[in-house]
Formats: structure tokens, sequence, C-alpha cells
């Protein structure tokens, strides 16, 4: 179970677990979708949001204030999150696609960056 404040230090941390211990059961927290992106990235078979459980169970709340039947508010509820953990699913190609992005501009910038030191040192 991970359960890390930094994103960046939870997916590291799954990174390396995945790597030493491949056949390892890892679950996790996340803090946000992006973050959800990273950790499936590094190998989490079961990723928890933070606060997705309870803001259904606020909806929850707010359906049955407004009057609305248990049975329909339920329905309501599953109905979001069956299609909101399927976006979840859609964009994590986009996501790859994203962070592939960066990385190439990330690259681009060291070596323009490495061309102009070098070109500096000759003129």
């Amino acid at each position: 179970v991970l359960c890390v404040d930094e994103p960046e230090r939870s997916v590291a941390i799954a990174q390396m677990i995945r790597q030493a211990f491949p056949q390892v059961l890892l679950v996790a927290r996340a803090q946000d979708r992006d973050h959800v992106h990273a950790l499936v990235e590094a190998g989490v078979e079961h990723v928890y949001r933070e606060t997705f459980f309870t803001g259904l169970e606020m909806a929850r709340e707010v359906f049955l204030g407004l009057g609305w039947a248990p049975d329909a508010a339920q329905v309501a509820l599953e109905s979001f999150r069956t299609l909101d953990e399927s976006d979840l699913r859609e964009t994590q190609i986009a996501w790859r696609r994203r962070r592939a992005e960066r990385e190439r501009e990330s690259w681009v910038q060291e070596l323009e960056s490495l061309f102009e030191k070098g070109t500096r040192k000759k003129g």
C-alpha cells in the first residue's frame, strides 16, 4: 500500500518496487487524475483517488437532501462513477502522448542549450 503525499515521490517509489518485485500487488493513493495516470504507467494495479469517493458520498447527501429516493441517488452515482472511470482509462492514452511530447521538448531544449554553449566557446 503506497500512500505518499508527494506525487513524484510516490511514482518513483512505485517504479522502484515494480522493478525490484514485479510480482508484488501495488495499491496506491492518488491526489488527482494526472497522478492516477503516472501511477498506472509505473505499474500500479489499483489506484484510489484521494477525494473521489468522498465526493460521491457528498453528492449522495445532496441528492437525498433534495428529496431523491435512495435508489435513484445510488443509480445516479454509479452511472457517474462508471462514466468517470471509463473516461480515466481513455485519457490514459492521451496522457502518454503528452508525457512523450514533454520529454521530447525537454531533450530539444537541452540539445539547443548544449549547442549554444558550444557555439559561444568557439566564437
